[in-house]
């Protein structure tokens, strides 16, 4: 939309040497933002839908938390976080009617917060085998609200919930060295939210090959599962005789099966080039219940859809990308990236689309330049990024 965005974040990292070993850490990062946009005040310069239009949509966010890493012996290492976090976004919209007045259209807000705690283990076993594995405990309160137009224009609360829900998580990894060029790690994730009845296991791969001292080949495998916001499961839904039903606590978490490949060009020892292929392969993808239609989650934008669904649907992504990259040298970085990629989806009808976030390609470009500057037993860098201005440090 035609919006004027505002933002602004704050971020921060103290890190402290523990004189009995280990180190602690205390970091975290803020951010506040807005977009605004007014209806068009004189009805007869209406051009689009948007002319008709207000609203203003405010998000924050922020988290907070403690590291400590400590060598346990030689051969095995342990770090741990604690961290809280929050998230908040809320979004009110009108529509300009004919006399000029602001009709309420939709209201949205949506709270939460996570306390999180994190345990992971490194174990080196020997030259050539090593272990990792990590449990994640997470405890989520949340609060959402949803006010939209019913089929007879009238404000209509659809979500008004305050729950409560956890998430387990935890994985092992192996890493084999099987000789200097080659390498592979194998591991097994697993993610289960108990509120709701959701588990699974997801295996993961990845191989890399050293073919020369300058050429690699890389590949791997995994299956990655999202959880589906708590919001989207609480809305709530009137039948015709009166009942009030709830029909997306029943919703399975959505996966992917993630394949890639990839060659890695060392140019020189400061700059290297990489080209990847990838698929993804999308299932339990939430769309309508009930109906032949074109709806999926997968282009669902702000707010929650006020739809009853059901899982089941699919889609895929697939691309190559590009990477030319340069670590900073004489003063000098940068990072050049480009893509050409597909996505599709298909709904509950069975045809096949592509997504709203089928763009075709996309590109980035990041480069800078430090000066370091002594004197007075001081050394100071400035530098500037592309699109930023100057940093003194």
């Amino acid at each position: 939309g035609p919006g004027i965005t505002t933002f602004q974040d704050l971020s921060w990292n103290l890190h402290h040497n523990m004189a009995t070993g280990g180190q602690v850490s205390f970091f975290g990062f803020g951010g506040l933002s807005s977009q605004r946009y007014a209806a068009q005040p004189d009805s007869a310069r209406w051009q689009s839908q948007w002319d008709r239009f207000g609203s203003h949509f405010r998000n924050r966010t922020f988290a907070a938390g403690l590291t400590h890493s400590y060598a346990i012996n030689r051969q095995l290492s342990m770090k741990q976080v604690l961290l809280l976090s929050g998230t908040g976004q809320s979004e009110n919209t009108t529509e300009t009617d004919l006399e000029m007045k602001a009709q309420p259209l939709f209201r949205f807000a949506d709270y939460s917060t996570r306390l999180s705690y994190r345990i992971t283990f490194t174990q080196k076993i020997d030259m050539r085998h090593s272990l990792r594995y990590r449990f994640m405990l997470s405890s989520i309160e949340r609060q959402s609200e949803q006010e939209q137009l019913d089929s007879q224009r009238r404000m209509q609360q659809v979500l008004d919930a305050r729950y409560s829900t956890g998430l387990l998580q935890g994985f092992v990894q192996w890493r084999w060295r099987i000789n200097d060029a080659l390498r592979t790690d194998i591991g097994l994730h697993g993610i289960s939210e108990p509120v709701y009845g959701q588990h699974r296991l997801e295996p993961r791969a990845a191989l890399r090959w050293e073919l020369t001292r300058r050429l690699a080949f890389s590949g791997g495998y995994g299956l990655h599962s999202q959880t589906i916001p708590a919001g989207i499961r609480e809305m709530q839904f009137t039948s015709s005789n009166g009942t009030i039903y709830y029909p997306n606590r029943q919703l399975r978490m959505p996966g992917s099966h993630h394949y890639v490949i990839a060659l890695n060009y060392r140019l020189r020892a400061f700059m290297r080039i990489r080209l990847e292929a990838y698929h993804q392969q999308l299932f339990e993808i939430p769309f309508e219940l009930g109906s032949s239609s074109s709806w999926s989650f997968i282009n669902q934008g702000e707010g929650y859809p006020y739809v009853p669904m059901r899982s089941g649907g699919r889609g895929n992504n697939r691309g190559i990308e590009a990477t030319i990259e340069k670590d900073l040298h004489r003063g000098w970085y940068f990072l050049l990236t480009a893509s050409a990629y597909r996505s599709r989806y298909a709904g509950s009808d069975g045809i096949t689309r592509p997504t709203r976030w089928d763009g075709g390609y996309t590109s980035v470009l990041t480069a800078g330049r430090e000066w370091t500057l002594n004197g007075n037993g001081r050394k100071r860098i400035i530098a500037s990024k592309k699109g930023d201005g100057f940093v003194v440090s």
